[in-house]
């Protein structure tokens, strides 16, 4: 094969993903996915997996149903994921607006209802966006599955760290891996929370993730987001429930990340104002990871300064990546493919 050849750095969800799309879009191009040491520690290893149509952001709205309706239709798709149909509920403050409902019902026909205080279970004081397509994935288990396909169809995997990345405007762009350099015509950095360390000054930040899956006695929610408080969660193994907040803890080491106990307190607190029905003890276990955080954030193809279009990045999902990740994979792979300006 004497095609482009593209080098994606980072074999989480998303770049695992984009690889894949690419070389089924074009099995001339050599695409070469680099692992990185200790994926693990990435949102990918620990992502709870939520995926639902429903966003606020018409951009992240538009990514998210698209990723679900994929999936819905693929019966493929469904096994590698694990995708698992439970509904979903997005809390607010307010009501969704009409022409965001009105998008997601043309991309995922009668799966959305707007609810008003008191109509929709366990959640009387907010305005509510139901979902019956809705659920959650093992976005580890879906990598692990699109990785392998990706090589069976040609892609080279690379074990190895990515360091001293090099781009010029107009030339070809490099890095070195354990030491060796290696040359592309186009290349991706798709690394998560390492993204901050190869592209200092590009105003990527890494973020911490935490949650905890909780015993609880009482009926579990479906999986949710409070916009108005942070909470998110979904059933978890067992009689328990997986819960968690955002965290504000940000430049933090992905290989030395320890839980944050004013968090686990914080989720406590909200999911017992929240889900008073609940009934939740302590947390099993904790779960800590990072990921790459940017503004605006979303996962997305990305320019990096002063590099022409050469070198990009796909991160920035900051631990959401995985309800858009399939949509955002094929809209990158379709402007790396045809060479379209990519927004900065």
């Amino acid at each position: 094969m004497n095609g482009p050849r593209v080098g994606v750095a980072g074999a989480g969800i998303a770049g695992t993903l984009l690889a894949w799309r690419l070389k089924l879009a074009d099995r001339s191009l050599r695409v070469e996915l680099v692992d990185t040491p200790s994926a693990e520690r990435g949102a990918t290893g620990v992502s709870g997996g939520l995926v639902r149509g429903y966003e606020p952001d018409p951009l992240q709205l538009d990514l998210a149903a698209s990723t679900l309706a994929e999936l819905r239709v693929s019966r493929l798709l469904r096994a590698w994921s694990g995708y698992q149909e439970t509904g979903s509920a997005y809390l607010r403050a307010d009501p969704a607006d009409p022409s965001a409902m009105e998008h997601l019902e043309r991309l995922l026909p009668g799966s959305a209802r707007a609810c008003a205080p008191g109509e929709a279970p366990f959640v009387a004081a907010r305005h509510t966006v139901v979902e019956r397509h809705a659920g959650f994935i093992s976005p580890r288990r879906f990598r692990d599955e699109v990785l392998a396909d990706f090589v069976r169809i040609g892609g080279d995997f690379v074990h190895g760290t990515v360091d001293a990345v090099h781009a010029e405007p107009g030339a070809v762009v490099s890095w070195l891996v354990d030491g060796e350099r290696r040359c592309y015509d186009r290349c991706v950095l798709a690394a998560g929370p390492w993204t901050p360390a190869l592209l200092p000054g590009d105003e990527y930040r890494t973020k911490l993730i935490q949650y905890g899956v909780y015993d609880a006695t009482g009926t579990l929610p479906a999986p949710f987001v409070d916009a108005v408080t942070g909470l998110y969660g979904r059933p978890g193994p067992g009689n328990g429930v997986l819960l968690g907040v955002p965290s504000d803890a940000y430049d933090v080491d992905p290989t030395n990340l320890r839980p944050v106990p004013a968090l686990l307190r914080r989720t406590s607190d909200l999911a017992t104002r929240v889900f008073p029905e609940l009934g939740l003890a302590g947390p099993r276990h904790v779960v800590v990871a990072a990921d790459c955080y940017t503004a605006p954030p979303g996962l997305r193809l990305r320019p990096t300064a002063g590099a022409g279009t050469n070198l990009f990045t796909f991160t920035g999902g900051s631990g959401g990546a995985a309800k858009t990740a399939l949509a955002a994979a094929r809209h990158a792979a379709d402007r790396l493919l045809h060479q379209s300006p990519v927004p900065a």
